[in-house]
């Protein structure tokens, strides 16, 4: 099999799992236990805090444990959303991950705030114009939009769009689980006060991933969460906090800006390459934003005429992302592309195609064989 979905999921770098090793077997205690196990369990969870805080360019405090990327973004939202009592008000990017569109849905028909989508152009990124003349219209105190877009890999202007928001007092939210080491970023050069990171997608265990929010918002969000003081209050208390994971997803920043980033040339050498040759050799083939700023390891095209789900029955040998289902509401994988314009039969053709550090020249050509019949 040829993996080509490294936008969804990533194997556990053998680096990352060295060090978990050992706090499974060893260093095993419960950070809550006021004991000396239980203290160097703790001082693991706080070294880890820093590297991940380096990968966004913000500070060790400001990083916030969850569980997954869906729990980090739902925690923003209903936390820095609720700085008015019972009454958010919130833009979101509309081709936002489920977890941030449907928290938004949700607000907005429980009358429990008024949640209005930002639209994108035919390009696929959030327009500046239409975001600016949402702020002008409306009472909000708080933006969330991604870097960039897990389908489409398309690379939304954040800084413009967070000097906007800023311009109006609103706190900006940016899920950049996808972009993380694949795009150089810095937080606060971009201006944005909350940053969602997923360890799963940097090659780092399933299960960890980090709020990473400013003084201010951190702020915000003990309105809504009282009785969580500082930082490490506001860490998910579900259940005992994931050591072995933190410790992982740590090292795996770590891998994510130096390696991960360092990959990137050659990932994007290895898709423009897939792209020209299918552009070649199949007609009525488009791939959607195209002349965009994309992510350099992300295709996501569609053969006009053959549905996604057929496509995978005659590429047995790839596996690669799609939308296999007709959807039932506007917050299925595929409004990304509706969102841009297309109609929904388009985008139930639609895949994706994600590389990363393991895919090779020779899993470029199975490719190859693979779709052009």
């Amino acid at each position: 099999m040829v993996y080509l979905d490294y936008n969804n999921s990533t194997p556990v770098d053998k680096r990352v799992l060295d060090v978990m090793i050992p706090v499974f077997t060893e260093r095993f205690g419960s950070p809550t236990s006021p004991n000396r196990a239980g203290n160097q369990a703790k001082q693991l969870v706080e070294d880890a805090r820093i590297p991940i805080a380096r990968a966004v360019g913000m500070d060790p405090h400001d990083v916030i444990f969850h569980t997954n990327r869906d729990a980090a973004n739902k925690f923003a939202i209903v936390g820095a959303g609720m700085k008015q009592p019972n009454h958010p008000e919130i833009v979101y990017g509309i081709t936002e991950h489920r977890s941030v569109t449907e928290t938004c849905f949700i607000a907005a028909c429980g009358g429990k705030g008024a949640c209005t989508p930002a639209m994108v152009n035919s390009l696929g990124f959030v327009d500046v114009d239409n975001f600016e003349d949402i702020i002008h219209d409306g009472q909000y105190v708080m933006v969330s939009i991604s870097l960039a877009n897990q389908v489409t890999g398309i690379i939304n202007p954040i800084k413009q769009l967070a000097k906007v928001a800023h311009q109006h007092g609103l706190l900006v939210h940016c899920d950049a689980s996808p972009a993380l080491g694949k795009l150089p970023f810095s937080a606060k050069e971009l201006g944005v006060d909350m940053v969602t990171v997923d360890s799963g997608l940097i090659y780092g265990p399933k299960g960890c991933a980090a709020l990473v929010a400013n003084r201010e918002a951190r702020r915000s969000i003990q309105k809504a969460f009282p009785g969580r003081g500082d930082y490490a209050d506001m860490d998910s208390h579900d259940s005992v906090l994931n050591v072995p994971g933190i410790v992982g997803f740590g090292k795996a920043c770590e891998v994510a800006v130096r390696d991960s980033l360092a990959d990137m040339p050659r990932q994007q050498t290895l898709c423009n390459n897939f792209e020209d040759m299918m552009l070649k050799n199949i007609e009525d083939m488009m791939i959607f934003g195209q002349n965009s700023d994309r992510l350099p390891n992300t295709s996501c095209m569609i053969i006009d005429g053959v549905a996604a789900k057929d496509l995978v029955v005659n590429t047995p040998k790839l596996d690669f992302s799609y939308e296999d289902t007709q959807p039932a509401t506007q917050f299925d994988a595929d409004h990304t592309i509706t969102a841009m314009g297309y109609m929904p039969k388009t985008a139930m053709g639609t895949f994706t195609v994600s590389l990363g550090r393991d895919t090779s020249n020779e899993d470029i050509d199975e490719m190859l064989d693979q779709f052009v019949v």
